[in-house]
């Protein structure tokens, strides 16, 4: 197959099929189809257009007895989808924990929410703990040190086996939270400490 006929199949009109023409293609405005008529609008990478020599993945080398990918039918496939049985080439392949799995049924996954190995947010709870922690320190969160200090200690304690950021993984933020707080509520035993003695001075 080549290269221009692989644009041509692409580039079609959702109306009618037609071949769309070239002043829709990244076009600043949407155009209209030549045939149909109907709004069309082509957004497409530079290497859409770029020649391919003969020899590379835009040529068909697939043998009789090899199945092409479902999404690039000039790929050979090298696995199914283990969900919807559709044949995937090494680039379309997502390995999920040993399960094989196509962009579309990752994508369904997710919008369903009924694929527990694929985490799409996570509470960063070290940077809460961290946050709540330093934000006492501000004149008019002072009061409610403590209410936050003990919240920041259950917090630490809490979520210190969770699993944090896949990034950095550190748990540097729990430490720092943990030592403020506990200074936090030794500042409390002193001033209430200060508060009972000067009480009794009076008695």
């Amino acid at each position: 197959m080549s290269t221009s006929l692989v644009k041509t199949a692409v580039l079609t009109c959702g109306a009618c099929d037609a071949p769309l023409p070239p002043s829709v293609v990244n076009a600043p405005s949407p155009g209209r189809c030549a045939q149909c008529g109907a709004e069309a609008e082509a957004a497409v990478f530079p290497a859409f257009f770029r020649e391919m020599a003969p020899g590379t993945s835009g040529e068909k080398t697939l043998f009789d007895d090899e199945s092409s990918c479902f999404y690039h039918p000039t790929k050979k496939a090298v696995v199914p989808c283990d969900i919807c049985g559709r044949f995937l080439c090494a680039l379309c392949d997502v390995d999920m924990h040993g399960q094989h799995m196509c962009p579309s049924c990752i994508d369904a996954g997710k919008s369903k929410g009924k694929m527990e190995q694929l985490e799409v947010e996570r509470t960063r709870w070290d940077v809460i703990a961290l946050t709540l922690a330093i934000l006492t320190w501000i004149p008019p969160m002072l009061y409610l040190i403590m209410f936050t200090a003990p919240a920041t200690l259950f917090i630490v304690i809490r979520y210190w086996n969770t699993s944090l950021s896949p990034v950095r993984p550190n748990r540097w933020r729990f430490v720092v939270a943990f030592f403020i707080a506990v200074c936090q509520l030794g500042l409390i035993g002193l001033l209430a400490t200060m508060f009972v003695m000067e009480v009794g001075a009076y008695e």
